[in-house]
């Protein structure tokens, strides 16, 4: 009993200076209210400028914008996902979310359309290549990640779920 005690009093105090460290150490504590998305690569004032050159058809903007309208060749391009998922979080147009949500769910979804046969494992999709899956997996995971940052308002709760 005696040594019972001993052992809970000499456990107590790591928990007693984690706690001390997390109140003093202000980038470990809680950052606050989550922001809204976008979240991703994004800050607000990066949404807001480019969201400008978008509402002012810039260039720049139309420059970008031709080659998100091209017709994509590649199963899964990256490119392709994030271009068009970056027209449609500026512009809202649908079209840019249908792009890269067609292009998304083919490369995921055992189906091609949704979850309900299951995903499609890193490596598989890869074509059990571990190289290539090594390779070019975390560019693919970054532009599921950021599709579903940029065009989270019109992901509806299947999508969401799917992804998610």
């Amino acid at each position: 009993m005696r040594l019972s005690g001993l052992i809970i009093r000499e456990l107590r105090w790591p928990w007693q200076c984690l706690a001390l460290v997390l109140a003093l150490v202000p980038g470990l504590r809680a950052a606050g209210p989550v922001r809204p998305h976008p979240r991703l690569d994004m800050t607000e004032r990066d949404y807001a400028r480019l969201k400008a050159l978008a509402a002012a058809r810039d260039p720049r903007w139309l420059r970008f914008e031709s080659q998100v309208k091209r017709p994509h060749t590649n199963a899964f391009e990256i490119n392709a996902v994030e271009s068009c998922a970056l027209d449609h979080l500026l512009t809202g147009d649908r079209a840019g979310f249908d792009c890269a949500w067609n292009l998304v769910r083919a490369k995921i979804f055992r189906n091609g359309r949704n979850r309900d046969q299951g995903l499609i494992p890193l490596l598989e999709s890869h074509n059990n290549n571990e190289h290539y899956a090594a390779y070019s997996g975390g560019g693919f995971m970054a532009a599921v990640a950021r599709f579903y940052d940029w065009c989270h308002g019109s992901l509806d709760a299947e999508q969401r779920a799917g992804i998610a």
